[in-house]
């Protein structure tokens, strides 16, 4: 209920902030509200594809962090790579582990520590989300032809950098999901 409520009114919060009017106000009011409402849309979209998996988007996004690793990371890895806080972790990897996606393993170099594997049904699973987020970006950006969408990429790329230099405010908030809210 907590998290409903939260997803009720931080989307109330933004709806007020930023009205679906995109077309009207200054550019940094247009630009804000465009952005803001493809995220959700983007949000939505993955949210929709996900609920076939009972993951939620940051369990998904842990679970493609974890499958695209060389080795199996440490969950201190794990929340560097999600840009989140330790503490954030755990309950994500607790349930991938429940779901069968995820098991831990003692570190063998370092018994203190705890590694990531994907099971291979977190293997499987992984897959499939690959190619859900993949057919939702293609639904969502549809309309850009090729150049468009490098061109935008090459954009976000740069406010995205230099959000990274800036120390990025916002890095590390709790998102709708319980997580740490990050890049990723």
């Amino acid at each position: 209920m907590r998290k409903l409520l939260h997803c009720y009114h931080s989307s109330l919060l933004l709806s007020l902030c930023y009205p679906p009017d995109v077309d009207s106000g200054d550019e940094e009011e247009r630009l804000g509200g465009l952005f803001l409402r493809l995220a959700r849309s983007a949000h939505g979209l993955q949210r929709h594809g996900l609920a076939e998996f009972g993951l939620t988007p940051a369990q998904a996004r842990a679970l493609s962090v974890i499958g695209r690793c060389a080795e199996p990371p440490r969950m201190a890895e794990l929340a560097e790579k999600l840009h989140v806080v330790p503490r954030a972790v755990t309950p994500l990897v607790d349930a991938l582990e429940e779901a069968g996606l995820v098991r831990r393993a003692v570190d063998p170099a370092n018994r203190r520590s705890t590694l990531l594997e994907l099971t291979d049904r977190g293997r499987a699973t992984g897959e499939r989300i690959f190619e859900l987020r993949a057919r939702a970006t293609g639904e969502l950006f549809g309309p850009l032809s090729p150049a468009e969408r490098r061109l935008l990429i090459e954009l976000l790329e740069k406010v995205d950098q230099d959000r990274a230099r800036a120390g990025a405010v916002g890095e590390g908030e709790p998102d709708r999901d319980g997580a740490e809210s990050g890049a990723g």
